[in-house]
């Protein structure tokens, strides 16, 4: 062990005898490192970690491939999406979402938030479950022009409203449209967009008043769409007709929690 601590010891004096030279290689060690465990947070969330839901082996990404079309779809409109579940019905539970950032007003401050429009069967074919409230129904998926149902992300209530849990049954606008907080996730649902945590979700019939001035948004292909409630042997039968579409072998993954 002598010579160990003879080298540590020169070495040190090495590096006292060069103090720049030293702090350039001290900063330039600390931000390699920084780099390399964001770049390994950001690959663990999108590509390694699972969903923090039951089976998340048995949850998988639908594709589809227009005739003569070679590269595969992974976003679609609400038309294809129901087109698909309809077909779908007896093999697989399809569910979908399409991220927003509307504007969310309460308690005399405005700010934007991270949302999703999300499909009435989203959350019990995840089988999430609520820490607060209640989450959004199958039925309020088609309500348009009710006041919308919002079901906030466990860190933004905690961000927003300081954890409060009379916050369910509280009136909000979202874009200045009424709006009626009605759950709040668990803290391990961290939403269904990669990388990235939900703040919000609301019923895709709201997308249709809560983003006026922004074209028929039910129309655009901005919503990836999911498979779920089944054996993946038992998945791969559907086949729509419309499309040739399938469960990409390709599971949806976590967000990071709180990352931006």
């Amino acid at each position: 062990m002598k010579p160990l601590f003879q080298d540590i010891r020169y070495g040190w004096r090495m590096l006292a005898k060069t103090p720049g030279l030293t702090a350039i290689v001290a900063t330039t060690l600390a931000l390699g490192i920084a780099a390399n465990a964001l770049i390994f947070s950001i690959v663990n969330g999108y590509l390694l970690r699972p969903l923090p839901v039951p089976h998340p082996e048995q949850i998988a990404v639908v594709a589809a491939r227009q005739q003569g079309s070679s590269p595969f779809m992974y976003m679609f409109s609400y038309p294809d999406f129901q087109d698909f579940r309809s077909q779908a019905a007896s093999v697989a539970d399809l569910f979908g979402y399409m991220p927003v950032l509307p504007g969310l007003s309460a308690d005399g401050r405005a700010d934007q938030m991270l949302a999703c429009y999300v499909t009435g069967n989203y959350f019990t074919a995840l089988n999430v479950q609520p820490a607060l409230g209640r989450l959004l129904l199958p039925s309020e998926e088609n309500q348009p022009g009710n006041a919308a149902a919002l079901v906030l992300g466990y860190s933004y209530w905690q961000k927003r409203f300081r954890g409060d849990p009379r916050v369910i049954g509280k009136q909000v606008r979202m874009n200045g449209q009424p709006a009626i907080i009605v759950g709040v996730v668990r803290k391990q649902f961290l939403g269904t967009m990669p990388v990235i945590e939900t703040d919000g979700y609301l019923p895709l019939s709201s997308g249709g008043f809560l983003e006026h001035g922004s074209g028929n948004i039910m129309q655009a292909r901005d919503s990836p769409v999911y498979a779920g409630d089944g054996p993946a042997e038992t998945r791969r039968q559907f086949r729509p007709s419309a499309k040739h579409a399938g469960c990409h072998r390709k599971p949806p993954c976590q967000a990071i929690p709180g990352h931006r």
